[in-house]
């Protein structure tokens, strides 16, 4: 699955991010150079909504909710 790059937009103009393990902000249009395996969490204003989610969770969530 690839992620939306309308839906990106929308997700970088709002208070939603995702971090990586070490609690990194991850640049969702270069999520395919992370390393395989890594888990992310989805936060609001630094408060975690969903934690350890794959790479297609996450490629999930931003199409769906975020996309125009």
């Amino acid at each position: 699955m690839e992620m939306n790059e309308q839906a990106i937009q929308n997700i970088n103009k709002s208070d939603f991010e995702f971090t990586d393990e070490k609690d990194n902000k991850i640049d969702l249009s270069k999520v395919a150079e992370e390393p395989k395996g890594t888990e992310y969490d989805f936060r609001l204003n630094n408060h975690i909504v969903q934690d350890n989610m794959t790479e297609n969770q996450m490629e999930e969530t931003v199409n769906h909710l975020f996309a125009a």
